[in-house]
């Protein structure tokens, strides 16, 4: 069957708070694109509400990592909440980067976040993963979705959606050969690093494959189920 992969983008509180004299009360560092544009909106609503000063640094993806690490690797202080996608997580938190938040639940009179956030959100927010305390929040969360064209479907004879990889790979290779150059049955962004991680996890899941055995202590990609899907990647 086809997956769903949710991936967590994180607000993050740093550990490295400035301790003299600023002229925000708060500094918020966000990637460029429409995930910052909605935090900068709700950060001037908040700035508002509380009559706080939000400053609000906007940099493109990869920059924001790499100020983020060097604000942490300086203890600066530059910078009190940092929003990061979830990759980034374990590089910081394992580093010491990221504030310990259990004091800031114990002042709210509660032992973690609200309970509707996903369980796999709230997962990779502690340190060590899932056991650990609270390092960071869950703030957007990207559920992979798989789109087609019932048109195009209904040319070569097919209702509905697929149901299987391998009805995905039938349909797709037949519109392929219709479009004769000019389109094509299935499009996945194949760049470099996470673009094409996003793309083959849900299949690399739909075959029961998995990265690491039950206690993550010995990675499994490879194995008969990890080949398979694989395979029909490779066919896509």
């Amino acid at each position: 069957m086809l997956r769903k992969l949710l991936v967590t983008a994180a607000l993050v509180l740093s550990s490295l708070i400035a301790t003299g004299a600023a002229l925000a009360d708060l500094t918020i560092l966000v990637p460029s694109g429409s995930e910052g544009d909605g935090l900068r909106a709700a950060a001037a609503d908040y700035g508002k509400m509380k009559g706080n000063k939000i400053e609000i640094v906007q940099a493109p993806y990869a920059n924001v990592f790499e100020q983020g690490a060097n604000a942490g690797a300086t203890k600066s202080g530059v910078f009190d909440i940092i929003l990061m996608d979830d990759p980034w997580i374990p590089f910081f938190a394992e580093n010491g980067h990221l504030e310990n938040l259990t004091s800031y639940f114990n002042a709210l009179g509660t032992s973690g976040p609200d309970n509707d956030f996903l369980s796999k959100s709230l997962a990779v927010c502690r340190n060590p993963y899932n056991t650990g305390p609270f390092v960071c929040l869950p703030y957007v969360g990207n559920a992979q979705m798989f789109f087609y064209d019932p048109a195009k479907f209904a040319e070569q004879g097919i209702t509905g959606a697929p149901k299987s990889w391998d009805d995905v790979l039938k349909v797709a290779s037949a519109i392929t050969k219709a479009g004769g150059g000019r389109y094509y049955g299935y499009v996945f962004r194949g760049g470099q690093g996470n673009p094409v991680v996003a793309d083959f996890m849900p299949i690399f899941w739909s075959y029961g494959a998995n990265l690491f055995n039950a206690d993550r202590s010995k990675v499994t990609i490879d194995t008969p189920e990890g080949a398979a899907a694989m395979k029909m990647f490779m066919a896509l």
